[in-house]
């Protein structure tokens, strides 16, 4: 009699040790449509670099953060940084024209990143007023 009871007692236990594991697993868990783009940087007409980034299909709120690098030997420097915070939308960052190659990664801090393809970009040289 005790032999059945001990192993009725054990299972219970096991099934309420488990429960809470499972539960907080899936919490943690990243949605499965949940993500993030980034887009190559570009040229506007103001001569300006621009960069974008799109997180979509998420249901929870997270900070969302884009660097601007520029590809050079040895570690790429950051050269320009955004965030925003929201469940969807887009991030974008602008910063003065330097001839280069850049690139643009997004993270939305809840597992989600995203790397664009390098642009190389140049800049058309300021026109400066000659004195008279």
């Amino acid at each position: 009699m005790r032999r059945p009871l001990g192993v009725l007692a054990c299972l219970g236990s096991l099934a309420a040790l488990s429960a809470p594991v499972t539960t907080a697993h899936a919490a943690t868990a990243p949605q499965a449509a949940c993500r993030v783009y980034a887009a190559a940087p570009y040229v506007t007409a103001a001569g300006k670099i621009q960069a974008s980034a799109a997180r979509l299909g998420c249901g929870d709120t997270a900070l969302v953060r884009i660097r601007v690098k520029r590809a050079e030997a040895g570690p790429d420097p950051v050269v320009k940084s955004a965030s925003r915070r929201g469940h969807n939308g887009r991030v974008t960052v602008a910063l003065p024209c330097a001839p280069g190659v850049y690139y643009a990664v997004v993270t939305d801090y809840r597992g989600n990143a995203s790397r664009s393809k390098a642009a190389r970009l140049s800049c058309s040289p300021s026109t400066t007023p000659t004195p008279t």
